[in-house]
């Protein structure tokens, strides 16, 4: 799949794309993460996933900066760093795409990690029990080069021991045949590289998305093996298993925000629509800001909480 071509249609045309998600469903992802710490442990226990904890800063240009940052990061869009669209930009995409998958990432307010943690340090790893198991204190930043490495390396280590410790653990509970029948599966996947933008249409791909949503549905944890294997793919080129996360994995926003919605009131003159309020009556459009790849411009998620 020419990503090339995708990231330069996203920036021809800066005002359509995820709109229909931006349509349907925002008020309903603030009021599913109302709680995000109970909310986030039980997704952790069901997936079989560890937690990332994000402290979001007080300051309201840094807070932007990493809402900009964390879109970026389960969108699989490149840092603005990354100038190059090549082997580099797909192992990037890649390991965003996976990180997302293999890791329940929740935001909060420092007064809301001091309440459930008894610590506020602006990114902690923890288990399902809510056990702080590993942190940094230096703030995560939206621009600098290798963000979801970064993350990957705290949460799952810096050669993926963690998660390769914890998918071995749970190849080991599967029930009967599924092991060898998921690893063929995801195998088959992974060396077969998607033909075109328009495999999302074809029987083919409509089938193995029906595989792969069956296969998670009767096992949840096999999501932290999922993307291992997207992980381990060498490939330059997006790979079928590359289109499945994407179509599996696209709406999912880290627990603790939401995405902002913006109504043109005319001449660009640009509004924020308030979690809550009713849908705009009319011809009004609803939009997410800019998808550009500068370090202060672009789509932004914003935080539930409030800064105090």
């Amino acid at each position: 799949m020419d990503r090339r071509g995708f990231v330069r249609g996203l920036i021809a045309a800066p005002m359509v794309f995820g709109l229909g998600r931006l349509r349907a469903g925002s008020e309903k992802r603030v009021q599913a993460a109302e709680d995000p710490v109970q909310n986030g442990l039980k997704r952790m226990k069901e997936l079989g996933l560890p937690g990332l904890v994000i402290v979001a800063p007080k300051d309201e240009t840094r807070r932007r900066e990493l809402g900009r940052g964390l879109f970026r990061l389960v969108r699989g869009l490149p840092s603005p760093h990354d100038r190059e669209f090549g082997p580099e930009f797909q192992a990037a995409e890649r390991r965003a795409q996976a990180f997302c998958w293999t890791c329940v990432i929740i935001c909060l307010e420092q007064d809301e990690a001091r309440g459930h943690f008894g610590e506020s340090s602006p990114r902690m790893v923890i288990d399902e029990t809510g056990k702080v198991l590993r942190r940094v204190d230096d703030p995560p930043a939206s621009v600098e080069p290798n963000l979801a490495k970064r993350l990957m390396d705290l949460v799952h280590g810096a050669k993926l021991e963690h998660l390769k410790r914890r998918v071995a653990q749970q190849r080991r509970t599967l029930p009967g045949d599924m092991d060898l029948e998921c690893k063929s599966f995801l195998d088959d996947l992974a060396e077969r590289e998607a033909p075109s933008s328009s495999i999302p249409r074809t029987a083919e791909y409509k089938e193995l998305l029906k595989r792969a949503r069956g296969y998670l549905a009767r096992e949840p944890k096999l999501s932290g093996w999922f993307g291992l294997t997207l992980l381990e793919i060498s490939a330059e080129e997006q790979t079928v298993l590359d289109a499945l996360f994407w179509s599996l994995h696209k709406d999912r926003l880290p627990l603790g925000t939401y995405m902002p919605r913006f109504v043109d009131r005319g001449c660009m003159d640009f509004a924020e629509v308030k979690p809550g309020e009713p849908e705009p009556q009319g011809n009004s459009m609803i939009y997410c800001g800019m998808p550009s790849l500068s370090s202060t411009g672009g789509r932004f998620l914003r935080f539930v909480g409030k800064a105090r």
